[in-house]
C-alpha cells in the first residue's frame, strides 16, 4: 500500500511502533494509524512534516519514502 501525505500541516511520527498521521484543521485533529507491515512507500508532500522516528521506522521495515514537491514530481528519497 502507498501512503501519501499532502495536507498542509500534516505530520508523519511513530506511535506504539505504527505510523500515526496527526492532520490539523480549523475544525477539528484527525489521526490515523497505518502497520508497517502494510506499506511499501510513502510519499510526503513538502507542506508536510516528518519526524526522524518515523524515518528510522520506514528504514527498518525497508518502506520507499519519497519527497515530493507541491506538483507531487519526486525530489528525493
Amino acid at each position: 500500500m502507498y501512503l501519501t501525505i499532502d495536507s498542509p500541516g500534516s505530520y508523519l511520527h511513530v506511535k506504539d511502533e505504527m505510523f500515526e498521521i496527526l492532520i490539523r484543521t480549523k475544525e477539528k485533529e484527525i489521526k490515523k494509524l497505518f502497520s508497517p507491515n502494510k506499506l511499501s512507500a510513502i510519499l510526503i508532500n513538502t507542506k508536510s512534516a516528518v519526524s526522524g522516528q518515523a524515518v528510522t521506522l520506514g528504514l527498518t521495515y525497508s518502506i520507499d519514502i519519497i519527497f515530493t514537491n507541491d506538483f507531487n514530481d519526486p525530489v528525493g528519497r
